[in-house]
């Protein structure tokens, strides 16, 4: 008998995935809600099944929504891709926070599959606070029945942005008549 050899070659594909977190509104008012598109791309060489992403919300922003309801489900803080995500594709979703305080947030996901290690991104958001004051000023302390009375209106911001449409609306007590500005 002859000694026979046989060769058998196997190939070992690798998986792998990169998530990204992009803010949309990287700098909102209190208030408002801010959005960040979360991509999850297949960089590997096999398709991932049970693909997530869990969302770390910090203190100061609320969850509010999600988009693509279609491709992805939410249990808790962790969001579901409902199919396979093949090799080379990329699947996303907008997440919707309302914000409370003013402040930077970083927002942090982490991804994974049941092929892949987990994978960690984050994105910062600002959050500003409007604010102003105003102060009414008598420039005339003591006034006679039929004088006039003359008073300063000073608006200061005192916010972190600029203010539009700022306007200051008079409530005349009774016993003074309104004559100009």
């Amino acid at each position: 008998t002859e000694n026979k050899t046989t060769n058998n070659t196997t190939t070992v594909k690798k998986p792998n995935m990169e998530v990204t977190k992009k803010s949309l509104t990287p700098s909102v008012n209190v208030g408002e809600q801010t959005l960040f598109l979360i991509t999850v791309r297949n960089t590997g060489e096999i398709d991932l099944g049970n693909v997530f992403v869990e969302e770390q919300i910090p203190d100061g922003l609320t969850y509010a929504d999600y988009t693509d309801k279609t491709q992805w489900r939410k249990v808790g803080n962790i969001f579901y891709y409902n199919n396979i995500l093949k090799v080379g594709e990329s699947a996303n979703f907008t997440i919707a926070f309302n914000t409370h305080v003013n402040g930077t947030f970083v927002n942090c996901v982490v991804a994974g599959s049941n092929e892949t290690e987990n994978k960690t991104t984050n994105n910062t958001t600002t959050v500003k606070k409007p604010n102003m004051d105003v102060k009414k000023i008598s420039e005339t302390q003591h006034v006679y029945v039929g004088d006039k009375a003359i008073f300063t209106i000073v608006v200061t911001n005192t916010g972190e942005l600029d203010l539009t449409n700022v306007f200051v609306k008079e409530q005349i007590p009774d016993g003074l008549t309104y004559l100009s500005f």
